[in-house]
């Protein structure tokens, strides 16, 4: 099975003293977020091709969690770049999977600040 969300995050970010040199800045971030279920999709066995679920409005019952990440940020010519590492965890239980299973994921994003 494969879920596709919008996710909506609320972070607290923790500026550091950290730096590899003068210009470069570490930082932390965490909070919760909600998601909205939008695809639910399945392979059946032996099918190479994946169908969409056909969830009701009960199934897509939305998915609460907590980011824990680390970022930072540095210059580059004019510009200043901002790398972010994320780890996403699930903690409400997800209708039609196991007790014990839960959304996780791990991001990378890469901006510029203006």
């Amino acid at each position: 099975s494969r879920y596709h969300y919008l996710q909506v995050p609320v972070l607290a970010r923790f500026n550091t003293n950290l730096s590899m040199t003068e210009n470069t800045k570490v930082y932390f971030n965490a909070g919760p977020y909600i998601s909205a279920l939008l695809i639910s999709q399945n392979k059946p066995d032996g099918s190479s091709e994946w169908k969409d679920d056909d969830y009701d409005e009960v199934g897509k019952d939305p998915d609460l969690g907590i980011i824990l990440g680390m970022g930072v940020t540095f210059p580059v010519n004019r510009l200043t770049l901002q790398a972010d590492l994320r780890y996403d965890l699930g903690l409400a239980k997800l209708n039609y999977q196991p007790e014990d299973y839960h959304t996780k994921a791990l991001s990378l994003t890469i901006g510029i600040l203006f």
